[in-house]
């Protein structure tokens, strides 16, 4: 889970320009933990929205990174 948020805030910093705000908030929905992360950024096309869960699709140039944190 870490990665997953490490991922997902690295992706919001990028889709910003230098002065935006990125807003977590974890909420109590039925029971279950709600996370949500949102940015400042120009948003996903109509277009991409439908492959954005398909392993490693990125719209980058330099295709998809990621680190690992060792132990």
């Amino acid at each position: 889970m870490e990665q997953v948020f490490v991922n997902l805030i690295n992706n919001a910093i990028q889709a910003m320009d230098k002065n935006g705000d990125i807003t977590i908030r974890l909420l109590k929905v039925e029971n279950k933990a709600v996370v949500e992360v949102s940015d400042m950024g120009v948003g996903i096309e109509e277009a991409e929205l439908k492959k954005i869960f398909s392993p490693f699709y990125t719209t980058k140039s330099d295709g998809t990174l990621f680190s690992l944190k060792s132990n």
